[in-house]
């Protein structure tokens, strides 16, 4: 924080924009989706995660594109690998919130379970 804005902030401070910021990305999250998008791009990557040690976690990451073409991430979720198991999960996430049609998806191959 010093580095960047040139001050401090308190572990308290920190707690209570973190617990903010949890509770709209939990409504984000559970926010009813468009029941038709013109085309999804899904896909996940690889990115550094600090919890007790910093490791490698996959993020998958769906981004809508609707009718008129505007672009919207609409779910993302945090997982220790890419596996077509947790894709399955966040598909089924998305029907359960509105999505009912994608015209046009764009993957890659999504296949089995990958680590880097």
């Amino acid at each position: 924080m010093r580095r960047f804005y040139g001050s401090e902030a308190s572990a308290a401070l920190i707690s209570s924009v973190t617990e903010r910021v949890a509770e709209k990305l939990k409504q984000w999250r559970r926010r009813p989706l468009p029941r038709r998008l013109a085309a999804a791009y899904i896909d996940a990557g690889f990115f550094d995660v600090r919890r007790d040690t910093v490791e490698k976690e996959a993020v998958y990451f769906v981004l809508g594109v609707d009718e008129e073409g505007r672009r919207e991430i609409i779910h993302f979720v945090l997982a220790t690998s890419e596996s077509a198991t947790v894709w399955k999960e966040v598909l089924a996430q998305l029907r359960q919130r509105g999505l009912q049609e994608v015209e046009f998806i764009v993957a890659d191959g999504l296949s089995g379970s990958q680590k880097p």
